[in-house]
């Protein structure tokens, strides 16, 4: 048994007004067709008009659209790509398993995923290590080139943009920065005072004499020379991911949390 019923609306994209039955066996609604081939099927006569969602009285409030060729706009009746949004697209993060091509918004960076790692826009990608015993600078950067391949690296932050990505990308958990690949070039060099940065303290170098950014605070009195070429001070954080102090020591500093980094300075 087929009821026909007669909506009082006007659906955009039908012309006059639209026209819907409810088949009983199976349960299917049509509009604009006498043969729904789903739930719900809408049709129209129209090769260009796109299948409108009005979200207000006015035709400017229009929310989704469907083109007759499948693309979908958002804010927008005519669809440029598969998807167009016409206003600003809000990203977040969830537990579900990622594809690849799949993008979060996590802090203050953008990650896309490329079918096995989470890496920023601009092409940055880290792994979160955490090892049974705490580990030296020495021994966390071998740790990383023998796990994840020649060309990861205990994390050296490169610029400011590099270790806000590197922060985001841990959720803010400090520990993980505890450590870097960054040393004095000679034992007992200073950078007492001096921002720490390869612009400001040259004494001090990354391990591949590449350029380092872990901040411009001048107020710490570290490192005073207490320390040898392959040690890496301790990193203590603030909660928005600015240096807080550091501090280094005859034997450096040990962690077993830290970050090894895709290199590509």
């Amino acid at each position: 048994m087929i009821k026909k019923i007669f909506l009082c609306a006007v659906l955009a994209g039908l012309p006059g007004p639209a026209f819907a039955q409810k088949m009983s066996t199976p349960r299917k609604v049509g509009i604009g067709t006498a043969s729904p081939q789903g739930q719900l099927h809408v049709a129209s006569d129209s090769t260009t008009d796109p299948f409108v969602l009005v979200t207000s009285h006015s035709i400017t409030g229009y929310g989704l659209a469907v083109s007759t060729s499948g693309s979908v706009g958002i804010g927008t009746t005519a669809p440029g790509q598969l998807l167009e949004v016409a206003g600003k697209l809000k990203l977040g993060d969830d537990a579900s398993a990622p594809g690849a091509g799949t993008l979060k918004w996590v802090g203050k960076t953008l990650l896309v995923y490329d079918g096995a790692l989470w890496k920023s826009s601009s092409g940055w990608a880290f792994q979160a290590v955490t090892v049974g015993s705490a580990y030296g600078a020495a021994a966390a950067d071998s740790y990383c080139r023998s796990t994840y391949g020649a060309e990861w690296r205990l994390l050296v932050p490169r610029t400011a943009e590099h270790l806000r990505a590197a922060w985001d990308f841990v959720g803010g958990d400090a520990g993980y920065l505890t450590i870097l690949a960054i040393y004095p070039r000679t034992t007992g060099n200073t950078c007492v005072s001096t921002a720490i940065t390869s612009f400001t303290c040259t004494a001090w170098h990354a391990y591949d004499d590449g350029p380092y950014w872990v901040g411009t605070k001048t107020t710490i009195t570290e490192p005073n020379g207490d320390n040898c070429p392959t040690c890496s001070m301790n990193y203590s954080w603030n909660s928005d991911g600015t240096i807080s102090a550091y501090n280094d020591v005859p034997a450096g500093y040990t962690s077993a949390k830290f970050i090894c980094m895709l290199d590509h300075p």
